[in-house]
């Protein structure tokens, strides 16, 4: 029967997406350049101890030992030296990716915030009367004008008006005041004019 029909075919298993996390990321390559740091700081100390022994060896045989112990520190401490610089590198590689993701998602945040206001705003000038808003503004102009008007009126001196003969009176005030007649004449100006009271 397979021969005839053929059997089906066996499905290519499909691999789910990668999905890249640049903090996910970056917070794992920390924590293992932390774990080198730590390697490197306890291979220092047992470099120190052993060359310290190296030093009061007082046996060939045990200074040749120590010293091929001493070699082999120093070995793995270049070694994973290296490997700690590999993962700076990469850790502010990814520092630097995410920082650029994050900047590009605020943009995309930006334009979308700037599109709903923009949007907003034309639906709101739709029912904007332009013409009707420029005959209040006339209006509002030509009533401020006709307030200035009046206030210009209300404030205006009542200024009498001075002629030759009001001049000549004046001058004579002196020569009149001179007669020791009339010096003691009340003439009520220390009261206002009141047209009610004549």
């Amino acid at each position: 029967m397979k021969r005839l029909f053929g059997s089906k075919k066996k499905e290519t298993p499909v691999c789910p997406p990668i999905v890249f996390n640049p903090q996910e990321h970056a917070a794992k390559l920390d924590a293992k350049l932390s774990e080198t740091d730590n390697k490197i700081k306890q291979l220092d100390l047992d470099i120190q101890m052993y060359h310290q022994k190296y030093k009061s060896a007082k046996t060939s045989s045990e200074k040749q030992y120590l010293e091929q112990r001493l070699k082999n520190l120093l070995a793995r401490r270049k070694m994973i030296s290296s490997q700690g610089n590999r993962l700076n590198n990469n850790l502010m590689m990814m520092e630097r990716v995410s920082n650029n993701l994050e900047t590009a998602n605020d943009m995309i945040s930006m334009g979308q915030y700037m599109e709903i206001a923009v949007n907003a705003q034309k639906n709101a000038m739709k029912n904007f009367n332009f013409d009707k808003f420029q005959d209040q503004m006339d209006d509002a102009e030509d009533l401020a004008r006709e307030s200035d008007y009046i206030t210009d009126i209300m404030n205006r001196d009542f200024e009498v008006d001075i002629d030759d003969e009001l001049n000549a009176e004046f001058e004579a005030l002196d020569e009149y005041y001179a007669d020791d007649k009339n010096k003691n004449v009340n003439l009520n100006i220390s009261k206002p004019y009141n047209p009610l009271q004549q």
